[in-house]
């Protein structure tokens, strides 16, 4: 049986991701130390849509709510239902320590899910030892990430500038959340520096675990998973210029495959950080950050004056990596079409024309003729016309397969006779994509 339960909420934008999926990965040997991950809660860091039906209302951001508009009855009854299975698994449970990790701490920006929060400590934890985890970060950075992340799912596209107005809605935010746990939760909560964890030897998850009292001797038998890391700077490159042109074939989390590139990782230009900084709204942040959990940022400047000369340093290198040329190569059969037509442009506008040789590389992705790129295009609308056609008529897509073939045959026929041959492995890799 259960004797202590771990709620980890967030925040946002601090390895919660990674510290998720690690918990999953190795839900066993947690379980052999006495530790309870609720794996089968969905899958990898999906607690949070578990979680999100305990403590969400009609009108709060959550996955039922936003997908169907679910009542406030409809709420209650999948509360009561995930409610239900909780208690099913404390009871059963032959570990000490249950760990639920969501970040949920931005549903309580309301004061009606701060009330279900606290139902759930007082009438379902009850006698058992609570322990609430926030970790916080500096206001800035925390911005900065959450800019990535917003970019990454293409919902950022109203946003062209870090101009100090959008950034306070955020960081208000942040700050109030964090204030809220202070104010309800103050003799659960423990806040964890998240800049210290990530400075630990052995990695930000392995602080985690420690500060949860996991064995430190059993770390090393962990996998430790590291996942949605910050984007390098020539993918935000492209991202930003992809807002910039508001195109309306994107889709949400369209550009989920350029977070895998590696290479320099991304920063704000040193005047647009400065002044975010120096902001009222910053500022203010740090100072409260420091009257609800005792961390101090304000010595942030003196590192901000070290981060400038970086900052130039990275403005004299004009070249990419290789490892960056590879993974813009490697994801570009993968984006969406809007997205790849976006990656020609950007590339023929910034890069074209530069000298360095290791652009030739991507010269067979960049420089495919337009005519080219229409018929690719013609051939992927065919397939998705019969695909549709398919769905009203109620035909099964097996028996379609050899209609999908001949329509795409001819244009495919005549892209192939026309890509050289360094252009040809560049199709293979997009067949899979014209019939989907």
């Amino acid at each position: 049986m259960v004797k202590k339960v771990i709620l980890h909420l967030g925040h946002l934008k601090t390895g919660t991701t990674s510290i998720q999926e690690t918990l999953f990965e190795n839900s066993d040997i947690l379980q052999e130390n006495g530790f309870y991950y609720l794996a089968e809660w969905m899958y990898r860091n999906a607690q949070i849509r578990v979680m999100e039906h305990i403590v969400s209302v009609p009108g709060c951001r959550s996955m039922k709510n936003l997908n169907n508009m679910a009542s406030e009855s409809e709420m209650a009854n999948v509360r009561e239902e995930k409610l239900a299975e909780l208690a099913r698994v404390m009871q059963v449970s032959q570990c000490d320590t249950l760990i639920i990790s969501a970040e949920i701490v931005w549903s309580l920006f309301e004061q009606r899910c701060v009330n279900l929060l606290q139902d759930l400590i007082s009438k379902h934890f009850s006698g058992v030892e609570v322990k609430i985890l926030l970790f916080v970060r500096n206001p800035l950075h925390y911005y900065i990430s959450l800019y990535q992340h917003y970019q990454r799912m293409a919902t950022f596209n109203d946003v062209n500038t870090h101009n100090c107005d959008y950034c306070s809605q955020h960081i208000y935010q942040y700050v109030k959340t964090t204030e809220n746990i202070r104010n309800y939760f103050g003799q659960y909560a423990k806040f964890i520096k998240f800049e210290d964890a990530v400075k630990d030897s052995q990695g930000l998850v392995s602080y985690y675990l420690k500060s949860i009292d996991f064995p430190a001797e059993n770390l090393q038998k962990l996998k430790i998973i590291k996942s949605n890391e910050a984007s390098c700077q020539e993918t935000m490159d492209f991202l930003e210029y992809a807002s910039d042109k508001k195109y309306s074939g994107r889709y949400y989390y369209d550009a989920r495959f350029l977070g895998e590139i590696k290479g320099t990782k991304y920063d704000l230009a040193y005047p647009e950080k400065l002044s975010l900084w120096n902001s009222d709204v910053m500022q203010d942040a740090v100072r409260k950050i420091q009257e609800i959990t005792g961390i101090d940022y304000s010595d942030y400047t003196e590192t901000l004056e070290a981060e400038r000369e970086e900052a130039r340093e990275r403005a004299l290198q004009e070249t990419w990596r290789q490892e960056t040329i590879d993974g813009f190569i490697a994801a570009f059969p993968k984006l969406s079409p809007t997205l790849q037509k976006l990656f020609l442009e950007f590339f023929q506008y910034k890069y074209a024309q530069t000298a360095n040789a290791k652009f030739k590389q991507l010269y067979f992705v960049g420089s495919l003729p337009r005519d080219i790129w229409n018929a690719l295009e013609k051939a992927r609308s065919t397939a998705k016309v019969v695909a549709a056609s398919s769905a009203e008529t109620n035909v099964p897509v097996s028996r379609l397969s050899w209609k999908i073939k001949r329509a795409i045959k001819k244009p495919l026929q005549w892209v192939l006779y026309r890509l050289p041959e360094r252009w040809r492995p560049f199709l293979r890799r997009t067949w899979t994509r014209l019939i989907r």
